[in-house]
């Protein structure tokens, strides 16, 4: 069967009953029968779910019928050992969703004109399932609603949305696969969302990986915002909010990513750039600015953003002051990225000596480059030498 499912090139079809054949004699069997089958079969659906002028395709939707029912029965059994993330990926049943909604597809209707007749009952079947099998079938339905929700809004409202929005672990559960799908990039679909979202990322029964798909999705609107794209509905005081009580791995990750975006701009000038029109201003208005997110790892990736915001170095020194917190660092030159055929000291001695006074933890041993560093300050900028900070810096030399 796996021949059929997955088009094994090992094996000689030429030597095998033709699909239409093996379709037939799945439909002869009993549900019992089949049930070991269930993920080829799924799969050999989905394979041919977008044909529907084919002679075959009648007894493709009849052998969906009859999985359908099979498969049912041996979810709430069945992947418990996997993640949702996972399970909306590789279950039968979510195979069986995903076949339905090619089928839909393949009928090239236009936005708001509904579900198929020949099709709606069965969506109706998926959505309106109890239990893990219900979960599994909306997680997977969930995946495809920019799709869904272009075509039959309404349904999606009646049939998706209710218990997405509602506060339960179920509702949690199914956010590991919007976590997934590209809805939270679409701002009438992210403003639906947003409740759910903002839910999902502060409970505990959120995993890593869909809370930070869900921060990514919060921060990509906050910069489409910043963009100018008015459709999307976050208050910078509700990203700041929600993003303080996110965990410190999350936030670090962000933190990370933010830095990602700078490094993906070339030069200078482009990169300064994008940190006055993007990066400053999401700092400003939606990063979080209390206390308990100034951790050290956030802190860490946070301290490099100056070095890589091009001409912006000073302003980009400003803007992150108030939101580190001093850190051990071993060698200031490359921890900060001071050097990186730049020569950050010589250009901005004034504004790389205030990023050192933040970051650096005087109660920890001093950095290995500690005097170099202090050296050159002196060398860019003779007149350094009286400020306090600069004083400070020297006498961790010697106590050192």
């Amino acid at each position: 069967m796996d021949v059929y499912a997955y088009e094994n090139q090992i094996y000689s079809m030429t030597a095998l009953p033709d699909i239409a054949t093996i379709i037939e004699s799945m439909l002869q069997v009993t549900n019992a029968e089949i049930a070991p089958l269930v993920r080829q079969l799924s799969r050999i659906i989905e394979r041919h779910a977008d044909d529907l002028d084919a002679e075959i395709f009648s007894n493709i939707l009849s052998l969906w019928d009859k999985l359908f029912v099979t498969v049912i029965k041996f979810c709430d059994a069945d992947d418990h050992e996997h993640t949702l993330a996972d399970t909306f990926l590789s279950h039968p049943l979510a195979s069986l969703a995903g076949s339905l909604v090619a089928m839909q597809n393949s009928l090239c209707t236009g936005p708001g004109k509904g579900l198929a007749a020949r099709f709606i009952d069965r969506f109706d079947a998926l959505a309106c399932l109890n239990g893990r099998a219900g979960i599994i079938a909306r997680g997977a339905l969930l995946q495809q609603m920019p799709f869904l929700d272009a075509i039959a809004p309404d349904w999606v409202a009646a049939r998706l949305l209710p218990g997405l929005l509602d506060e339960t672990e179920a509702a949690i559960d199914l956010m590991s696969a919007v976590a997934q799908s590209v809805a939270p990039q679409q701002p009438a679909l992210f403003n639906t969302l947003k409740p759910a979202i903002l839910r999902a990322l502060e409970h505990e029964r959120t995993d890593a990986f869909v809370r930070e798909k869900l921060s990514g999705a919060l921060i990509g609107a906050a910069f489409s915002i910043i963009d100018g794209n008015k459709g999307f509905a976050l208050s910078g005081i509700e990203c700041r909010q929600t993003l303080t009580r996110m965990p410190n791995t999350v936030l670090a990750r962000m933190a990370w990513e933010v830095g990602y975006l700078l490094r993906e701009r070339k030069g200078d000038v482009e990169r300064a750039a994008y940190w006055d029109s993007a990066v400053m201003p999401f700092l400003r208005d939606f990063w979080p600015n209390d206390v308990v997110a100034r951790t050290s790892e956030v802190s860490e990736n946070l301290a490099l953003l100056p070095a890589l915001a091009g001409d912006a170095f000073e302003r980009a020194v400003v803007q992150i002051l108030d939101l580190v917190r001093p850190i051990q660092r071993y060698e200031l030159s490359y921890d900060l990225d001071l050097d990186g055929g730049r020569d950050l000291i010589s250009r901005y001695p004034r504004s790389v000596l205030k990023l050192i006074s933040a970051l650096l933890d005087r109660k920890a041993r001093p950095p290995s480059d500690l005097a170099d560093v202090v050296s050159r300050l002196l060398e860019a900028d003779p007149l350094i030498g009286s400020d306090p900070s600069f004083w400070r810096l020297r006498q961790m030399l010697r106590a050192d």
